[in-house]
């Protein structure tokens, strides 16, 4: 790959030139809406190509599977040998492809990409081809942190505590985002805040299609996405992570959890139990610094006195006694035999369809 400073040459080079189709690269973060917005981008893709704009599949062309995203592309080729050059290649053919069809604008979505792996790399050799805008979304650490516990890393920690001091101090948005600002200039890169009250509509999918260029009323509405699953199951996924999750992105035990109890596996209740006002507050202020510069570059207009992200509230912390975290023995036993009379009653269902297909 050419040095990064050539690129940047590159990328101010051709900045003036208006007839080149659009890329707009979601580079996340993760849980701050991602999900939303692929299962938008997917469930979407025939009627926005439709109107000229082109959705890759997971392979970053138009015959791949779609899913909205190219996590699993990004995530498995980065450092690997040749693959700087393999995404040029696909985004020259994506190029001409549009040309060829008349379509305006691609859409790259993969959370990861605002990961410190030198993923902004890839596109700068595409500046000629493409006016390259970048969307990114950030959430105030303790918050990100809580919700990535629970989708992912309660299934790789032996504690949050763990994962906690894993992390410590990676999550400074600013830096993060900096190589992306210094490669393709800060015209190109909008950066929004992950809290309903900052999002247009209050909703992340109506949010980046406004930055996307978007009507989006236009297309199908897609449901809530990765919801989230009650915490009174935390400590048991937690425990028993090696037996229920073959990996952090295996939600196989939260899916069956859903089928059994409904509305009652996921959160009803505001804030979380694990963590308290004043720990909350103590990781924003690890970050006190990080999230200053943040504003300055990115929210110039918020008063010196007003941080990004609003701070942590009573409304943030949910109480024990309210989210039922803990059960008697009795009530333990009573779920475990529920369980199971449902996988009873679904492989009898089963033995019944094998016995009347094969005339037993």
């Amino acid at each position: 790959m050419t040095d990064t400073r050539l690129q940047i040459d590159r990328v101010d080079s051709h900045r003036a030139k208006v007839d080149r189709p659009r890329m707009v690269l979601h580079i996340g973060s993760g849980k701050c809406g991602s999900s939303a917005i692929q299962s938008f981008l997917a469930t979407n893709a025939s009627a926005l190509r439709e109107d000229g704009v082109v959705i890759p599949g997971v392979d970053l062309d138009l015959t791949s599977h779609q899913r909205g995203n190219q996590l699993r592309l990004f995530n498995y080729g980065m450092g690997t040998d040749g693959f700087e050059e393999e995404v040029t290649s696909k985004l020259t053919e994506l190029g001409r492809q549009m040309d060829t069809n008349g379509w305006h604008t691609l859409i790259i979505s993969a959370e990861n990409l605002v990961n410190p792996r030198g993923f902004h790399q890839l596109f700068a050799p595409s500046a000629s081809n493409f006016d390259i805008s970048v969307v990114a979304y950030v959430r105030r650490q303790d918050d990100l942190m809580v919700s990535a516990w629970q989708q992912w890393h309660l299934k790789r920690f032996e504690s949050f505590e763990a994962y906690a001091d894993k992390v410590r101090g990676s999550l400074d948005w600013h830096k993060r985002l900096e190589p992306w600002r210094v490669t393709y200039g800060d015209d190109a890169l909008s950066v929004r805040v992950f809290a309903r009250d900052r999002l247009t509509r209050g909703d992340v999918v109506a949010d980046f299609a406004h930055q996307a260029g978007l009507d989006v009323d236009r297309y199908q509405a897609v449901a809530a996405a990765n919801r989230t699953l009650h915490e009174r199951f935390n400590r048991l996924a937690n425990t028993y992570r090696d037996v229920l999750f073959e990996s952090p992105h295996d939600h196989r035990f939260y899916t069956f959890l859903e089928e059994l109890l409904g509305e009652k596996a996921y959160k009803d209740y505001p804030g979380s139990i694990l963590l308290t006002l004043g720990q909350r507050q103590a990781i924003v202020d690890q970050y006190a610094e990080a999230n200053e510069r943040l504003r300055r570059q990115y929210f110039p207009e918020l008063p010196d006195d007003h941080g990004v992200f609003a701070p942590p509230s009573e409304s943030d912390v949910a109480q024990l006694e309210d989210v039922g975290q803990e059960y008697s023995s009795d009530e333990v036993h009573d779920m475990a035999y529920v369980a199971m009379y449902e996988m009873y009653k679904r492989l009898s269902r089963l033995e019944r369809l094998v016995e009347s297909r094969s005339g037993g």
